[in-house]
């Protein structure tokens, strides 16, 4: 049973199925084996998605084709913001002096690298994602590199083809409220939050000054509709005058 798992993630991942998205803009680059042994590094014509070929990344001679797809097809989780382009990038071996083909499986030597850029306003979680277009999924991808700085999220994968895209989680807006800090002697900047696992990390900020906080959930509640975080009291004070009682916030989730 659990081999044809395994074989049910291949075929729905790794092999490209028909192209349910439009191409908006595509990039092709043949690789011959003197540049496969140095090493090399693609940056598709709008300088958004980065190829890392490390030397000997690849012994075949090969062709990489890169589209950026039309993103009006691709259903998003409704808790996600999609941040950067969506991509479908194939790689193909040479089995001829006229002819590419897909393999069902290529020989990865080394990792290979990718930094993909997104834009946001946001602070919130964000993870690489990649895509299914045939049970239009998407499965986030475990080990990765962000660069806030720089908006950037670097990942090494080892699959001949792929659609990828970056995805962050979407801020709440509500109402925060607080409670005496006495009750969380042990942590006196936590909050209760239903939205989130406990011990998650979140960024609190007050809609009316901008002021902010980082938080951790040690709690459940409230239970009062509309709003979406308790603050104690010193954490609710190092973003409004702890008389106001109640404020309209946005949360991001940290982590």
């Amino acid at each position: 049973m659990r081999r044809y798992i395994i074989l049910l993630i291949i075929i729905l991942f790794l092999i490209p199925p028909p192209n349910l998205l439009r191409a908006q803009k595509s990039d092709t680059i043949y690789f011959d084996k003197p540049t496969l042994k140095k090493g090399y590094t693609f940056k598709t014509k709008d300088q958004n998605l980065i190829f890392i070929l490390q030397p000997e990344t690849f012994k075949e001679e090969i062709k990489l084709s890169v589209e950026n797809l039309d993103k009006e097809g691709c259903k998003i989780p409704g808790d996600k913001n999609l941040i950067s382009n969506l991509y479908a990038f194939d790689f193909k071996i040479k089995r001829n002096a006229d002819s590419f083909e897909s393999p069902r499986k290529l020989d990865f030597y080394k990792p290979l690298g990718l930094i993909l850029k997104y834009k946001t306003r946001n602070n919130s979680l964000k993870n690489l994602y990649l895509y299914s277009p045939t049970l239009n999924k998407w499965s986030k991808v475990a080990t990765f590199k962000i660069n806030p700085k720089k908006e950037t999220i670097q990942v090494k994968l080892k699959i001949p083809y792929a659609q990828i895209a970056i995805l962050e989680e979407k801020p709440l807006f509500g109402i925060a409220s607080w409670f005496p800090t006495r009750l969380t002697p042990r942590d006196p900047l936590g909050c209760a939050s239903n939205y989130y696992p406990l011990g998650t990390k979140l960024r609190v900020i007050n809609l009316a000054n901008n002021k902010s906080l980082i938080t951790t959930i040690i709690s459940r509640g409230p239970y009062v509709k509309g709003r979406i975080i308790d603050l104690t009291g010193r954490a609710f004070s190092k973003i409004a005058n702890i008389r106001q009682g109640l404020i309209k916030v946005k949360v991001e989730r940290l982590d």
